[in-house]
Protein backbone atom coordinates (compact mmCIF):
# COMPACT_ATOMS: atom_id res chain seq x y z
CA UNK A 1 0.00 0.00 0.00
CA UNK A 2 1.29 3.58 -1.02
CA UNK A 3 1.04 5.44 2.10
CA UNK A 4 2.45 9.11 0.37
CA UNK A 5 0.08 11.71 -1.70
CA UNK A 6 0.37 14.18 -3.57
CA UNK A 7 -1.10 17.39 -3.87
CA UNK A 8 -0.48 21.29 -4.17
CA UNK A 9 3.06 20.97 -4.67
CA UNK A 10 3.56 18.45 -0.88
CA UNK A 11 3.18 15.15 -0.07
CA UNK A 12 1.90 13.37 3.02
CA UNK A 13 3.33 10.56 4.61
CA UNK A 14 1.93 8.52 7.07
CA UNK A 15 4.22 6.35 9.19
CA UNK A 16 1.79 3.60 9.25
CA UNK A 17 -1.20 2.86 6.84
CA UNK A 18 -2.59 -0.27 8.82
CA UNK A 19 -2.52 -2.12 12.07
CA UNK A 20 -3.76 -5.71 13.64
CA UNK A 21 -6.52 -5.41 16.13
CA UNK A 22 -5.39 -5.06 19.39
CA UNK A 23 -8.70 -3.06 20.96
CA UNK A 24 -6.21 0.39 21.18
CA UNK A 25 -6.67 3.69 19.49
CA UNK A 26 -3.64 4.04 16.90
CA UNK A 27 -2.15 6.78 15.83
CA UNK A 28 0.17 6.85 13.04
CA UNK A 29 2.73 10.15 12.83
CA UNK A 30 1.98 12.22 10.08
CA UNK A 31 5.10 13.78 7.99
CA UNK A 32 4.64 16.47 5.57
CA UNK A 33 7.61 17.23 2.77
CA UNK A 34 7.52 20.16 0.01
CA UNK A 35 8.03 20.05 -3.63
CA UNK A 36 11.69 20.19 -2.72
CA UNK A 37 11.40 16.87 -0.40
CA UNK A 38 12.27 18.71 2.67
CA UNK A 39 10.55 17.64 5.83
CA UNK A 40 7.79 20.71 6.54
CA UNK A 41 7.89 21.81 10.08
CA UNK A 42 4.85 20.40 12.43
CA UNK A 43 4.00 24.50 13.41
CA UNK A 44 3.33 24.83 10.19
CA UNK A 45 0.38 22.86 9.96
CA UNK A 46 -2.04 20.84 12.30
CA UNK A 47 -3.64 17.44 12.14
CA UNK A 48 -7.10 16.55 13.10
CA UNK A 49 -7.83 12.96 13.29
CA UNK A 50 -11.08 11.21 13.14
CA UNK A 51 -12.53 10.02 16.62
CA UNK A 52 -13.41 6.20 17.16
CA UNK A 53 -10.23 4.76 15.84
CA UNK A 54 -10.08 1.98 18.43
CA UNK A 55 -12.85 0.17 16.18
CA UNK A 56 -12.09 -1.78 13.18
CA UNK A 57 -12.63 0.82 10.17
CA UNK A 58 -10.85 3.29 7.77
CA UNK A 59 -10.15 6.52 9.05
CA UNK A 60 -9.40 10.07 8.38
CA UNK A 61 -6.93 12.65 8.55
CA UNK A 62 -6.69 15.79 7.53
CA UNK A 63 -3.96 18.33 7.53
CA UNK A 64 -4.52 22.26 7.25
CA UNK A 65 -1.95 24.68 6.52
CA UNK A 66 -1.66 27.69 8.85
CA UNK A 67 -1.61 30.88 7.34
CA UNK A 68 -2.42 29.52 3.86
Amino acid sequence: MNNRRQGRGKSRLLTQTSYIYDGKVKNPAVKVYDSNAKLVSSKYYTVSKSSGRKNVGKYKYTITFKNG
